[in-house]
Formats: C-alpha cells, structure tokens, sequence
C-alpha cells in the first residue's frame, strides 16, 4: 500500500482504491454530506488490524 500520510493512516474504498482526504466520511460531513455503509480497518505500525 502506499506511504501513510501526514495524518499517520491512509483509507481505501473496497475496490482497494486510496481516498483523498476529501472523501473521508468526517470531511464529507463537514460540507453537509451524509455518510452511510463505510467502514474502517485499522493496521497498527506492527502489522496487527484492529
């Protein structure tokens, strides 16, 4: 996967491809978007997913 961002994580689609920062649901619902059915996986710097 690609170089993690400034933030310390980077979030793919289920097609596996990588979001923008734009397109994270908490930037969405900010411009008034509503966010429904996404999930997030978290990989921890040793590899384990939580």
């Amino acid at each position: 996967m690609a170089d993690r961002s400034e933030a310390g994580a980077i979030g793919g689609s289920a097609a596996g491809r990588i979001l923008s920062p734009e397109e994270y649901p908490l930037a969405r619902a900010v411009r008034g978007e509503v966010v429904h059915t996404m999930s997030f996986l978290h990989r921890a710097d040793d590899g384990r997913e939580c």
